[in-house]
């Protein structure tokens, strides 16, 4: 039986990225804070998610740039953002954890 492929998500704050990676060692939560913000940096993001797919599921930050640099290079992403009937609940988590 062949196996499924590692896929790539793209993930707002607040929806539970670390929380996942702990519980699921098949799972990283690769921060983009991390990554110094220079003029590289997306680029260095999106090229260590794509090598960590060989062997993960990784769940990465939804900034624009990346997402316009995944849309460009080929690579497919699935968005998770939180229910918009979630709204006031997700407000209120972001700013207990800020």
């Amino acid at each position: 039986m062949k196996n499924k492929p590692n896929k790539l998500y793209l993930c707002y704050a607040g929806t539970g990225k670390s929380y996942l990676a702990k519980e699921h060692p098949n799972f990283i939560d690769l921060d983009s804070s991390a990554f110094t913000k220079d003029d590289n940096w997306v680029g260095n993001y999106c090229r260590t998610a794509k090598h960590l797919l060989k062997t993960h599921n990784v769940l990465m930050s939804c900034h624009l740039p990346v997402r316009k640099y995944l849309t460009k290079a080929g690579i497919d992403y699935t968005l998770v953002y939180p229910d918009i009937e979630l709204s006031l609940y997700w407000g209120d988590l972001l700013k207990k954890r800020a």
